[in-house]
């Protein structure tokens, strides 16, 4: 088993495509018998490359504390998009075998419904604290595992006050503050918008992320322009699939309701027949 591991995880290495394609076509509790062989990480992406259902079915099939290992791996909005497709006490489950920073920034993202832009954000953002000396923010940042880009400048409330660029963070001295570098954020978005009101925000034609902050203008992360084109999609074929079935179950009513008039009106033809036969009168 140990080979046929070993084989299954270069092959998703150098042909992760082709690979999750297969996936697609098998039992997906014989994939989560693969995934634990094949290492965390790439059983995260694994994961993230499978279609919604075939992912959730593996997330049922695993032990709650390998399939959290997983999604700890994965990107958080992933994470959560995963966790909307699983059965809310496997959720539950799931969600209790995380480790705590991990479960609140998840639970803050299933908090929102998908037609929020809270559901679609990515937790895992840089900040700085208003104040702190460049010297400081710089070791802080080679030891954090942020991605690359802008850093959120926050005050002790994690109330969003700007962003500073990394690039000009490096050029300052090391006495000087965070807030040298300081811009106002652009484009700042709210976990309770719309995700279509979201995508018409002029800030769009020059970055392609933006902050996203709570009620209280906490900043709780961010979110990207090809994350809220997928939203949209997504609740636009969902919408599509819900008025065709209402479409369907109105045809269905429609057609229902004329196979009752036509059975109707074949009785009473049946009684008309039947009466003019005896000499009675129709009922």
């Amino acid at each position: 088993m140990a080979e046929y591991g070993e084989l299954a995880e270069r092959y998703l290495q150098r042909h992760p495509r082709e690979a999750v394609a297969v996936l697609e076509t098998i039992d997906p509790v014989d994939t989560a018998t693969l995934l634990p062989t094949i290492g965390d990480d790439l059983a995260a992406d694994v994961l993230t490359r499978l279609s919604p259902a075939v992912a959730a079915a593996c997330l049922e099939a695993l032990p709650p504390a390998v399939a959290a290992r997983y999604l700890g791996d994965m990107p958080r909005r992933a994470a959560a998009s995963l966790l909307r497709q699983v059965d809310a006490g496997r959720r539950g489950e799931l969600l209790h075998a995380l480790k705590a920073p991990t479960r609140m920034q998840l639970q803050v993202i299933l908090h929102q419904p998908s037609h929020r832009v809270g559901a679609w954000i990515d937790t895992n953002v840089a900040t700085i604290e208003t104040g702190t000396p460049v010297s400081l923010a710089r070791q802080r940042l080679t030891h954090a595992d942020v991605p690359p880009g802008a850093v959120y400048l926050v005050d002790a409330a994690q109330r969003l006050l700007g962003f500073v660029s990394v690039r000009r963070l490096l050029t300052l001295a090391g006495t000087d503050t965070v807030d040298d570098a300081a811009m106002p954020a652009r484009g700042v978005l709210r976990a309770n918008g719309s995700t279509e009101s979201a995508l018409d925000e002029p800030a769009w034609d020059e970055v392609d992320s933006l902050p996203v902050v709570d009620h209280d203008g906490k900043l709780i992360g961010n979110i990207r322009h090809a994350a809220l084109r997928r939203a949209q999609q997504q609740q636009q074929a969902a919408a599509a699939a819900h008025e065709s079935g209402e479409y369907m179950s109105l045809a269905n009513s429609v057609y229902v309701g004329l196979a009752e008039i036509l059975s109707t009106s074949m009785a009473k033809g049946n009684n008309a027949g039947a009466a003019a036969s005896t000499g009675e009168k129709p009922r």
